[in-house]
């Protein structure tokens, strides 16, 4: 084979990845977008001994500090267990030897921004959605006023190959504004 029928051929090559990526693209330009679907879920009323206080978006989520601690111990053994979160493993322990600390001096733990980045915004809000699902939170808005209903939204959009994301939204009744959202996946 000449050098130049090897050429010609990488150059063949080339131009028929290029013009299947272009297919792709074109066929993917066209938003796909899911109708929503809402639903309420209702909250028991409950009281904690002691809890976790974490606040977002002018409301605060409360969680009994068993089962967070619980989520904590999960966190850490994953972190532990897995290479690529290796370089997390000392902030996980951080904010583990603080909330034992914290837990010495008052029933009540409150969760700072210094905290949830610690921890990893997804990983919490992923842990709070499921308690949410689970019927396990308290939730306070910026009134101070117990919300026993909690609308949910699931949803996703799609707009094209690598440009999507899909999860959950949660939201006080009669606010347009979600305190809580949850990516189940992304592209």
């Amino acid at each position: 084979m000449t050098i130049l029928t090897s050429r010609y051929l990488i150059f063949m090559k080339k131009l028929t990845v290029i013009l299947l990526l272009n297919l792709i693209h074109l066929c993917g330009d066209a938003q796909q977008k899911n109708t929503p679907k809402f639903d309420t879920l209702e909250l028991p009323k409950i009281e904690f001994k002691k809890m976790v206080l974490i606040q977002e978006n002018n409301t605060i989520i409360i969680s009994s500090y068993p089962d967070f601690k619980n989520f904590l111990n999960t966190l850490k053994l994953k972190v532990f267990n897995t290479i690529y979160l290796k370089n997390r493993r000392n902030d996980i322990k951080s904010v583990i030897k603080f909330i034992k600390l914290q837990l010495n001096q008052s029933d009540t733990i409150r969760i700072n921004d210094k905290l949830k980045h610690q921890i990893g915004f997804p990983l919490l809000y992923s842990y709070l959605g499921t308690m949410i699902e689970k019927k396990k939170l308290i939730i306070i808005d910026a009134k101070e006023i117990q919300h026993l209903k909690v609308i949910r939204e699931q949803s996703f959009y799609q707009n094209d190959v690598l440009n999507g994301w899909g999860g959950r939204k949660y939201y006080l009744p009669d606010i347009k504004t979600p305190f809580l959202i949850v990516t189940e996946w992304v592209s």
